[in-house]
């Protein structure tokens, strides 16, 4: 799998994602730890995650080169492994099964993390229905 990516080294305090830039390659944290946060319109800034090692940061952008949701900086000196949007079509055509085999992973990841923001906006209590109604009308 390793021919399919970029490897690099990057200090610390470095922007490696920003927020709403468009994107299209992923990030595999090999070693080191990255913040994951996202600044509100109002300006504040949110922390969502502190990734470890063998954690993937940005596969919804390698998958439809859409904006990136949150900004990824390094909070210590960082190797990363790079796949770009070229890099999954090559592995794609060379070796199906293990494209195959990474895109189920990033279907997975991805379905995980949707079913967790679904969980935290679903288990609010006391909450009104959408659109203002209220169940039983």
């Amino acid at each position: 799998m390793e021919r399919f990516f970029r490897f690099v080294r990057v200090g610390s305090g470095r922007v490696v994602i920003h927020q709403h830039e468009f994107g299209n390659c992923m990030v595999v944290l090999l070693q080191g730890s990255i913040a994951v946060d996202r600044r509100q319109p109002w300006g504040e800034l949110l922390r969502l995650a502190e990734s470890r090692p063998g954690e993937i940061l940005g596969e919804m952008s390698l998958l439809d080169s859409g904006q990136r949701f949150s900004a990824c900086t390094t909070l210590t000196d960082c190797e990363i492994a790079v796949l770009p949007a070229d890099g999954l079509d090559e592995m794609m055509g060379s070796d199906p099964r293990l494209a195959a085999a990474l895109i189920a992973l990033l279907a997975r990841k991805l379905s995980l993390r949707l079913r967790a923001v679904n969980a935290r906006l679903t288990d609010r209590p006391n909450q009104e229905a959408p659109y203002g109604t209220r169940s039983g009308q």
